[in-house]
């Protein structure tokens, strides 16, 4: 993360909302790229391209078939960006300790399942 860029991170249903808005609204080549840089060296990942999100946690997880075949990366939402309910979860270690654990299950099979 670029120091003092933390105030520029939103939601990545925010960013999908904002893509979505872009595409049609410019010229196809003027139209820009909304991205979310993987943690890990996932790479820039296509906003909608994620595997699976949780916006009430604000945890996403993305592949990089090409970079990284076969490896998960997670990307956090801003917690004061989530809504109540999901910073709630965030003070509740063994709430988010159990709900991460099944999230990053529920991502790898759904990657597993689609895997070429």
């Amino acid at each position: 993360m670029v120091p003092g860029c933390e105030h520029l991170r939103t939601t990545v249903r925010v960013a999908e909302t904002l893509s979505r808005r872009l595409q049609g609204a410019t010229a196809g080549f003027n139209t820009p790229r909304v991205v979310c840089d993987a943690p890990g060296g996932g790479g820039k990942r296509e906003i909608s391209s994620y595997t699976l999100y949780d916006e009430e946690s604000g945890v996403s997880a993305w592949t990089s078939p090409t970079a990284k075949p076969g490896e998960m990366f997670f990307y956090y939402d801003p917690i004061q960006r989530l809504p109540s309910g999901g910073s709630g979860l965030w003070l509740n270690k063994a709430e988010i300790t159990k709900r991460l654990v099944k999230f990053k299950a529920e991502a790898t099979a759904k990657a597993e399942a689609t895997r070429v």
